[in-house]
């Protein structure tokens, strides 16, 4: 597959499409602002990156890495713990979220070398401050989820960072509710050029990051990526990674979807002031996402072999992590844990029961419901193996 070029290439209908919507519904002119000024910001930085990259790292589209081997799933199905799990494992590399955002090769060059001079000369006061702006951005999510420039997160952000991702356009409750942005979150309905774009950055994203790391005599890593939004788009993937791996996680709907939606609720809580309670048009946004997931998860099931597909279910991933790491990797043909990742399998201990309890009816939803709407799919996806 060809990579990307020195364009970036931004979705600018999509980014307008949204802040008229978000102007039309009551959205404080400012905030509207705000937001359109952060995405010109971080794609002018962007492409004045990856046009230095043709300059300065030229050979960058020779460098290799295996697989990679794609974490799927409802979201809140264990899906961030496998991910931040396997990457301890020094065979496989995660991208860190500054990674996703800023991915030319010149940009995190700079970011180090910054780093760098910041410890020996400033005595990481600059570091400092970055972690007092990451705390009061993101601390008061931590006991949801835990989020910053300098960890491992879901591959989604690369696709958010072009304007390609449903997540641009569920971040908010306006734009959550508004149907004219379903056409961003149906990936299936875009053109192939415009899929073939979004995922050709993406490689490309995968191919610096194996550039930076290559060093004479090792092994081309393998990639471990998570990403929930991922699992209606395998088809698209395995075209444009033809060595890659899939682990689904399955988790209850009854129990996953009502917890995601609790998930979104609180966000927007913290977030937007004001907010209290999603609305019809909102929830129904979500369960039809959270559908689309369900279903295709079936669908991989029938079409992947067990070369390139283990279910894994969520009660079993709690009880027992190291068992099923260890199974899983062996399945792949990956092989057992290194030394890094078998100390930390041989420490856990099974999840204590969680404390929170979701209920359907809290969103207007009966599990008649999710039945009528998943069939089939309500149930796990038959494991390939």
């Amino acid at each position: 597959m060809t990579l990307a070029g020195p364009r970036v290439p931004f979705f600018w209908g999509w980014l307008a499409r949204k802040l008229a919507v978000l102007l039309r519904e009551g959205e404080a002119p400012r905030r509207v602002v705000a937001e359109a000024a952060i995405r010109i910001s971080l794609f002018g930085t962007t492409q004045a990156g990856w046009l230095a990259d043709e300059v300065v790292a030229p050979g960058w589209r020779r460098a290799r890495f295996s697989g990679p081997l794609f974490i799927l799933g409802h979201q809140r199905s264990g899906t961030t713990f496998l991910h931040r799990l396997l990457a301890e494992d020094e065979r496989f590399y995660a991208l860190k979220l500054h990674e996703q955002l800023l991915p030319a090769v010149t940009l995190q060059r700079g970011l180090a070398a910054l780093g760098a001079f910041d410890r020996a000369r400033l005595g990481g006061r600059l570091s400092a401050r970055l972690s007092e702006v990451e705390e009061r951005l993101f601390s008061p999510l931590d006991d949801i989820h835990r989020l910053r420039f300098s960890e491992i997160e879901e591959d989604e952000f690369v696709l958010w960072g072009l304007f390609a991702s449903a997540m641009a356009a569920n971040d908010t409750p306006r734009a959550a509710a508004s149907a004219a942005l379903d056409g961003l979150r149906d990936f299936d309905g875009w053109p192939r050029s415009r899929q073939r774009q979004a995922l050709g950055y993406y490689r490309a994203v995968l191919t610096k990051a194996a550039h930076r790391r290559a060093r004479p005599g090792r092994p081309a890593p393998w990639i471990v990526a998570k990403n929930p939004a991922f699992t209606h788009k395998v088809a698209a993937l395995q075209a444009t990674f033809p060595g890659a791996r899939f682990v689904h996680l399955h988790r209850d709907p009854v129990e996953a979807i009502p917890s995601r939606l609790s998930l979104i609720r609180a966000i927007w809580r913290r977030r937007v002031p004001g907010f209290t309670e999603m609305s019809r048009a909102q929830v129904e946004t979500v369960l039809r996402d959270s559908v689309r997931t369900y279903r295709a998860a079936w669908r991989n099931a029938q079409t992947l072999g067990p070369d390139a597909l283990v279910v894994v279910d969520y009660r079993s991933l709690r009880e027992d992590p190291a068992g099923e790491v260890r199974r899983t990797l062996a399945r792949l043909g990956l092989g057992a844990p290194d030394a890094e990742l078998t100390a930390r399998l041989d420490a856990l201990r099974p999840a204590p029961p969680s404390g929170h309890r979701y209920a359907l009816e809290e969103f207007g939803l009966t599990r008649e419901d999710l039945a009528a709407r998943l069939g089939e799919a309500a149930a796990p996806p038959p494991d390939p193996g």
